[in-house]
């Protein structure tokens, strides 16, 4: 099959099994005990990712032909991609438009990803072809710029669009700006990845404990996690530049913006629940449950207002709400507490945490215990009955004291 012949055994680290071969005047690296040819690999890759560009330019290309075929005074003459700009620089797109008789050209930048940090190296990218095309008007484009990541644009005098709806055109007598303020094509996948049950235990870390530089490894055995997925969580948070890398570890910088997105994220009801009624008072039946935890070993946090009411005192509530790890005990509780299990109208929620990572960094008040602020946050900003009061006197009052 191949008319070729066989070279000395490549020596690619350890993978001794990998064979270069000649053939039709190609050269392939092939690993003949699992048969994959890696140059032919490398290249689909490679083509994989052209498709993807070619995607992203023709509908950037496109949103500019819709916009600019409604300005009666703009006449769209060329509209080019991976344009040459100068034998060291290939514009993606080009677009040359007449006004008043006169050329004018807008470069764009077509990123596949519009996180800060993609944006940011699109801006330095943008500031050297502006050297060569000063009188041009320059854009970024991608399938979703964020506020954070439109205002790095700003900043830069640049425009931007993305496919979701967002859009500046800044250019004289030109003035266009469209903000959607959230995206109606999330990026699902890397939400999900980012706010997972074992990924969140990263966060949770990261968030109690301030400015503290982390190293991966020491970040891993906190969270109770595996080196791969702290390095992924490290990609995604520094790709939206709310972490900070250098020598000596990383940490987080703007730890408010991932709070406010996990919350967006959380999902409060993937703990189970189960409903009990209680004729006592709610603090002194806190009491009695923190007690009898105490007493019998057993794990628990009270989480919701009965947090909330130790971290920002003004709370006031009517429902205990406490995470235990197992309902064995129910018949127990009812026999020693006098509480019993109903159907409605419930004054007490033991809840079962969909992951352990829920009772990382509990605090202890007066004897009993409670989660964490950052924990106490995420189950209150989205409870209806005044939760969203007391998250945000957690936050003033006890959160940014850490940061």
């Amino acid at each position: 099959m191949f008319s070729t012949h066989i070279r000395l055994r490549s020596q690619l680290g350890p993978r001794k099994n990998l064979y270069t071969l000649i053939y039709h005047n190609t050269l392939l690296l092939i690993d003949f005990i699992n048969f994959h040819c890696y140059t032919v690999f490398h290249r689909t890759v490679k083509m994989l990712f052209t498709v993807k560009f070619m995607e992203n330019s023709d509908r950037a290309i496109n949103i500019i032909r819709e916009i600019f075929q409604n300005i009666p005074f703009i006449d769209i003459k060329e509209c080019k991609k991976e344009y040459g700009l100068s034998e060291k620089f290939i514009a993606d797109i080009l677009i040359i438009y007449v006004y008043k008789n006169k050329t004018r050209e807008i470069i764009i930048e077509a990123k596949s990803k519009g996180e800060p940090r993609f944006v940011r190296d699109s801006v330095n990218q943008l500031l050297r072809f502006k050297e060569i095309r000063p009188n041009a008007y320059f854009m970024i484009a991608a399938p979703f710029i964020s506020q954070n990541s439109a205002d790095i644009c700003i900043n830069s005098n640049f425009g931007y669009l993305d496919y979701a709806g967002n859009i500046l055109i800044n250019n004289d007598p030109i003035f266009i700006q469209k903000n959607v303020v959230r995206n109606p094509i999330p990026e699902k996948r890397e939400l999900r990845r980012l706010y997972s049950p074992k990924s969140e235990r990263i966060l949770r870390v990261m968030l109690n404990t301030g400015k503290k530089k982390w190293l991966t490894e020491e970040l891993a055995e906190e969270a109770k996690v595996s080196l791969g997925l702290v390095a992924k969580v490290k990609n995604i948070l520094l790709n939206k530049e709310w972490l900070e890398s250098e020598y000596g570890g990383f940490s987080l910088i703007k730890p408010f913006d991932l709070l406010n997105e996990w919350s967006d994220n959380y999902l409060y009801k993937k703990n189970r629940k189960i409903y009990f009624y209680s004729m006592s008072p709610v603090r002194e039946m806190e009491f009695k449950l923190g007690k009898y935890f105490n007493e019998n070993n057993i794990p628990y946090a009270f989480t919701g207002q009965s947090a909330g009411a130790r971290y920002a005192p003004m709370v006031r509530y009517k429902t205990i709400k406490v995470y235990i790890n197992s309902v064995d005990i129910k018949n127990d509780l009812e026999n020693k507490l006098g509480i019993k299990q109903v159907e409605s109208g419930a004054n007490i929620q033991f809840l079962i945490p969909y992951d352990e990572g829920l009772m990382y960094g509990v605090n202890q008040f007066d004897g009993i215990f409670v989660v964490s602020q950052i924990q106490a946050y995420l189950d209150l900003i989205s409870d209806k009955a005044r939760g969203e009061e007391a998250a945000i006197e957690i936050i003033n009052n006890g959160v940014m004291k850490i940061w």
